[in-house]
């Protein structure tokens, strides 16, 4: 296996949020990458081993469907009626996405739950960086009229938000990372 230090901070500087509206395709992504992806995000550290995390994955024309129609369903919860803009930006953000996980928790008794909350941040960063190197991209959302009234996860679990993964263009790169301010962040004691 060849690891070096650049193309790993590399890949680690060059993760970005790609909203759906910047997607270039929405085509399919396979199994086989899918599982890929979700098997660098399950690497994340969980303490104690609990592996809080559950992935539903919403990929294709009728996953995507069921996926919009729950959307829907809880913004008119929290709502009242759903608007035409509301209507349209959740039909976008799905049908310019290739794939959206749904991203929940089951907290345990032996841990902290903000533990279990690190936990599945590291495994959407694992995801997030692994997303570059199949020229993907995604965004985290997390709208609370939907992870609040969501029927898609069991009572055991509660949902985090939705991770939107979508093809890129790799040459219209989006600006560096300032690291200038480094000094703000970091001392050295």
């Amino acid at each position: 296996m060849d690891l070096n230090f650049d193309s790993t901070n590399a890949l680690i500087r060059l993760r970005r949020s790609y909203y759906p509206n910047e997607f270039i395709s929405n085509e399919e992504i396979d199994a086989s990458v899918l599982n890929e992806l979700l098997k660098n995000a399950l690497s994340a550290p969980n303490h104690k081993l609990t592996k809080p995390w559950k992935f539903l994955i919403f990929s294709g024309l009728e996953a995507k469907k069921k996926l919009r129609e729950e959307m829907l369903r809880t913004f008119e919860i929290q709502n009242k009626n759903v608007t035409e803009i509301a209507q349209n930006k959740i039909e976008t953000n799905i049908n310019k996405s290739s794939a959206v996980l749904l991203l929940s928790l089951k907290y345990s008794d032996l841990v902290p739950q903000w533990e279990e909350d690190a936990s599945l941040g590291c495994a959407v960063e694992n995801l997030w960086i692994s997303l570059r190197s199949y020229g993907l991209g995604g965004y985290w959302s997390s709208p609370s009229y939907f992870i609040n009234q969501t029927r898609l996860v069991s009572d055991s679990y509660t949902c985090k938000g939705l991770f939107y993964i979508g093809k890129i263009d790799l040459e219209a790169e989006k600006p560096a990372k300032d690291f200038d301010d480094f000094s703000t962040f970091v001392s050295w004691i």
